[in-house]
């Protein structure tokens, strides 16, 4: 089985465009963490982390 490092962002500099775009938009737009609370911030953070976990799996 092949293995994919997917821990690469981590360290790695500069990253690419996409990443900063990405937390950016969290960082202005989430309020909540995922998985804690029931609160309409902590859900729409736990429904993004939920949409990375299957587009992930499908790699």
């Amino acid at each position: 089985m092949k293995s994919i490092y997917l821990d690469n962002a981590a360290t790695s500099f500069p990253k690419p465009e996409g990443v900063y775009r990405a937390v950016d938009f969290c960082q202005r737009n989430l309020g909540g963490n995922p998985g804690r609370g029931s609160s309409r911030e902590a859900l729409k953070a736990g429904s993004l982390l939920l949409d990375a976990r299957e587009a992930l799996g499908a790699l």
